[in-house]
């Protein structure tokens, strides 16, 4: 179970045993020393914003969702907060299903979905063409043009799994790649 802390721009995340008690988590003892430094200095930050031992949070942009629930069926995800992934879904099925698009509104898309895409890397290669539309100059800014099936497809695919793009990160990181002979040996 992931348990945070956050002071402004500090923050710690620790895993813990699912039965543990969120305020003897190391993550709270990580903020209790971090407060108390901060207070030693006189550093006021702002308490109200400050989470502790939630199973659910967000922490400098991405959303980790460590809930009962999820971890019953063995995750714990990180990803762009759903809320967002659900919206630029929208928005892309709605614009893939126009015949024209500005140069801005497709840039802004696809920026967009590569934000999302950045817990999921891969699935950033789904986005090629909408790239193509960005502005060649502030006067083309809000040109419009001609959206093709090709461009408007990719916003489709981006749609359904920018809805999944999320990193378990209950998966250890693998330490150290296998060695074995190097490709350019004979």
């Amino acid at each position: 179970m992931a348990r945070p802390i956050v002071i402004d721009d500090y923050f710690s995340i620790s895993c813990e045993k699912v039965d543990s008690d969120p305020v003897a988590s190391a993550s709270v003892h990580r903020l209790t020393t971090a407060e108390s430094i901060y207070r030693e200095s006189q550093v006021f930050g702002s308490d109200e914003k400050t989470i502790k031992g939630a199973e659910e949070f967000k922490v400098i942009g991405a959303e980790v969702t460590s809930t009962t629930k999820v971890r019953s069926v063995g995750l714990v995800t990180v990803g762009a907060p759903l809320a967002k992934r659900i919206a630029i879904a929208a928005l892309s099925l709605r614009a893939a299903a126009l015949p024209l698009i500005s140069r801005t509104l497709a840039a802004r898309l696809a920026g967009n979905w590569i934000s999302v895409f950045m817990y999921r890397r891969c699935f950033g290669c789904i986005l090629a063409r909408p790239f193509g539309f960005s502005n060649r100059s502030a006067e083309d800014a809000d040109e419009v043009c001609h959206l093709d099936r090709n461009t408007a497809e990719e916003l489709v695919l981006a749609s359904i799994f920018g809805i999944i793009a999320v990193t378990d990160i209950s998966v250890p990181p693998m330490l150290r790649m296998p060695r074995g002979p190097s490709p350019r040996s004979s």
